[in-house]
């Protein structure tokens, strides 16, 4: 006999309904994956993935599966509405002819979702064998519930074409194109020719391939984000400080609006602005700093949509490398204070002694930075490892300096201009007395 080619097995997995009657078996439950008599079947793996996913069954309680009997317009049916996980709870049929509780919920499924239709008469034939070229349009109709078909160049290329039914040739020109159906090594087709359960489940799987091509088809591509760019209104573009002014600027090929969850250092925007024409929009969102806002890279969150209601990709990274780093005023803390004697507690004229500190963020002394009363002879801000930053200034006993507990004033100004606390004491209790 001729054989169709098997399908890739795919890795989705398919809710499904209970399995008929016609097709269960009560040794095999509807997760074990193979049949004492499909071995030597072209589709054992099409058979396979189908009973795993329980969209067939065998045909009795001794684990066989029947591959070559026969195959009705009924159990074809079932195959289909299983695949495409539609609800199959009817108790009554639109056609007079089937009978069968479990056909009757499985046909009438089928029927309501526009897949199948009668042979005249308000009759289904049930148990009526299906032919290659009647599936082949049922997987078709099956296939457009998925989606719009791209039904552009499906001619049909066997050369038994001519044998196809008029009303059958646009239908197996899709299948096709989709894969839903494979033609013989001679590049047959043989339409008229009945399918049996292995030919089922090879199209059944076949069907499960194109559902995912077809939902691929129509899933439109989310809107475009680039030339993503940030700054602030600060002198220093790439540094805020509270009450400046984020500007986050973008492009896209068309008109968009913000989603709820477009944010800027996890904050609404304050403006969002989309203006453009054609394909070349520039959109820009502002964001005013607050107290609130953390020292650190401010970041983002863009979500947008069209005007069709397709979403962007959340972009969180600019396209240029642009960054807007966030300052706020700096905060004092580690403070210690020893000098090079050897007692570091103590110091006397020509003695060094060091005030060292700790700050989130590089700073430079001010005027009024005072080590007893003096200037620091010098001064460093020097980043660590964990990305603080330590802080030193050095100061030299002279003959004037009292011989007494010395006293400091820690005055110091971050990259933006904030101005810190004057800090006048030690966190660890630390102190140097001039003898």
């Amino acid at each position: 006999m001729k054989k169709a080619l098997a399908s890739a097995l795919l890795a989705t997995v398919v809710s499904v309904s209970a399995v008929p009657a016609v097709f269960a078996d009560t040794a095999i439950t509807a997760k074990s994956s193979s049949f004492i008599d499909i071995d030597k079947s072209y589709a054992k793996s099409a058979i396979e993935e189908l009973h795993g996913k329980g969209i067939l069954s065998g045909v009795d309680n001794e684990g066989r599966f029947d591959p070559k009997g026969s195959l009705t317009r009924a159990q074809f049916v079932t195959i289909i509405v299983n695949a495409l996980g539609l609800p199959a709870d009817a108790t009554t049929s639109s056609f007079t002819d089937v009978k069968a509780a479990w056909a009757v919920k499985y046909v009438e499924a089928a029927y309501k979702a526009g897949i199948v239709n009668g042979v005249g008469n308000n009759k289904f034939a049930p148990n009526e064998p299906v032919t290659r070229e009647m599936a082949a349009a049922i997987l078709v109709n099956a296939l457009k519930t998925e989606g719009k078909l791209d039904d552009a160049n499906a001619a049909v290329n066997f050369k038994d074409g001519g044998k196809i039914a008029t009303w059958f040739q646009a239908s197996i020109g899709v299948a096709q194109k989709y894969q839903l159906i494979a033609g013989y090594p001679d590049g047959t087709f043989d339409p008229k020719t009945t399918a049996n359960r292995e030919m089922g489940a090879v199209m059944g799987s076949n069907l499960l391939k194109a559902i995912e091509v077809v939902v691929k088809e129509n899933t439109p591509a989310p809107v475009a984000i680039s030339g993503v760019h940030i700054e602030s209104s600060n002198e220093n573009a790439g540094r805020a400080k509270v009450g400046d002014t984020v500007t986050l600027k973008f492009t896209t090929t068309e008109h968009v609006s913000k989603l709820g969850n477009f944010k800027i250092n996890g904050s609404n925007p304050t403006t969002f602005v989309s203006e453009g024409s054609g394909s070349a929009w520039t959109n820009t969102a502002t964001y005013v700093l607050e107290d609130s806002d953390s020292e650190g890279v401010v970041n983002f969150q863009i979500n947008v949509k069209n005007d069709a209601g397709i979403y962007s990709v959340t972009t969180e990274a600019t396209s240029d490398g642009s960054t807007v780093t966030v300052f706020k005023k700096p905060e004092i803390s580690s403070v210690s204070l020893a000098s090079n004697n050897a007692d570091p507690s103590k110091a006397t004229v020509g003695d060094v002694v060091t005030l060292t500190f700790t700050t989130k963020q590089q700073v430079s002394k001010l005027g009024n930075f005072k080590i007893n009363g003096g200037n620091p002879a010098s001064f460093t801000s020097t980043e660590q490892a964990d990305h603080t930053w330590k802080n030193a200034a050095t100061y030299t006993i002279d003959p004037t300096d009292p011989k007494a507990a010395m006293n400091f004033q820690i005055n110091v100004k971050n990259a933006v201009g904030l101005y810190s606390v004057t800090t006048e004491t030690t966190t660890d209790g630390s102190s140097v007395t001039v003898y």
